[in-house]
């Protein structure tokens, strides 16, 4: 669990299960939704009698806060080394394949591909490695794509105060980081070595940021981990922690989940399709002004489905593997290992058409940096 929790994880899934009717009623009417009405919202009783009813509220809520619009975005990974040995992923360390850092030039190139199809906020990816993530190559590549589109956000592994305010002032807006899992025995087991391994370093990088004075910073967990109502709980209040870092950042909380890999990693806690709608559809009632992020990890039509009730950011488009814009475009043969596998794979111009369907107006450019 979060460290800062004050209760057991034990105390707080009974309390969970212990939900009633008269819980739900309240934590569905209320004006603003507390911490304890969360905790209903995710309950059994909440997935076997209360589903419809959390559709309407979060739907109700977020047309409320962010009317029909709809926000794409997509990522560049521009590097997939990485020193760490985490068994559930593509990048790991002990993973066999070639490894691959873009040249400047060769990010600029992903850049514009994702250009031509209109996007103007990207996220840069990277595995973990400090000797091929660092300053002096990111700021050039930064400086440059400030240029070219509205927003730019990092998610790399954790960096100092001092390098994430370097990267804000070359045009960086946000970060995002995931925990992976909140449960720390699960968490050492699932990441045996490199700098990774430490999970106290991992916890305090969202914070960091917040010192170092991003605008937005978002955190998840990788679902199917762990329990997701324990990731659930400790995700809320990670957020709150990070709020009173520094007030006025925005938070943003994304819900990927675990998807095979090469190498055969079995998912410990499979997180159905009904309990990850559960879980975000919680999130909106409890935390109406957050960003939310829906992935192409996950299937189209649930895509389109949540991002009405609950999701405000959907990507589009997205290769998770480096060049993999240029191996596109090319319609390469062979490409490089990718971190998860795509599971939403429409074009972008499919997704604008999918969600213009479902009556939401897709928006590229949300964000200015001479209003921030």
């Amino acid at each position: 669990m979060f460290p800062a929790i004050k209760y057991s994880e034990k105390e707080l899934l009974t309390r969970i299960r212990s939900t009633t009717d008269a819980d739900m009623a309240r934590a569905l009417s209320a004006r603003e939704a507390s911490f304890n009405d969360f905790l209903s919202l995710l309950s059994p009783l909440a997935a076997e009698k209360y589903m419809d009813e959390m559709r309407t509220e979060a739907e109700r809520i977020r047309r409320m806060r962010f009317g029909n619009v709809a926000r794409l975005y997509a990522p560049i990974y521009f590097s997939n080394f990485c020193v760490n040995s985490c068994v559930y992923c593509g990048f790991r360390t002990s993973n066999q394949f070639k490894r691959r850092r873009l040249s400047i030039d060769e990010t600029i190139a992903e850049a514009e591909i994702l250009r031509k199809w209109g996007m103007e906020s990207v996220l840069l990816i990277a595995g973990s490695d400090p000797r091929t993530v660092n300053l002096d190559y990111m700021l050039p590549i930064v400086k440059k794509l400030r240029t070219m589109f509205a927003y730019i956000s990092i998610e790399l592994h954790p960096q100092t105060v001092d390098f994430y305010k370097a990267l804000i002032a070359a045009g960086v807006h946000g970060m995002t980081l995931y925990q992976e899992t909140y449960d720390q025995e699960t968490y050492k087991r699932l990441h045996p070595s490199g700098p990774k391994s430490v999970y106290e370093n991992r916890i305090a990088a969202p914070e960091n940021g917040a010192r170092a004075g991003f605008y937005n910073i978002g955190i998840g967990a990788l679902l199917g981990l762990y329990n997701w109502r324990s990731e659930a709980v400790s995700m809320a209040a990670h957020t709150l922690s990070i709020r009173k870092v520094n007030w006025k950042v925005r938070n943003q909380i994304s819900f990927p989940r675990i998807t095979p890999m090469e190498g055969g990693f079995e998912i410990p806690n499979p997180v159905h399709t009904e309990e990850l709608e559960q879980m975000m559809l919680s999130f909106r009632i409890f935390f109406p002004e957050i960003d939310m992020f829906i992935s192409t990890r996950e299937p189209h039509d649930f895509r389109m489905r949540v991002i009405q009730t609950c999701a405000t950011h959907i990507s589009a488009g997205s290769r998770v593997n480096p060049g993999g814009y240029a191996e596109a475009e090319k319609q390469s043969e062979g490409k490089d290992v990718g971190q998860f596998t795509v599971v939403d794979d429409h074009s972008v111009e499919n997704v604008v058409e999918g969600l213009k369907k479902v009556h939401m107006e897709p928006v590229f450019k949300d964000w200015d940096p001479l209003f921030s």
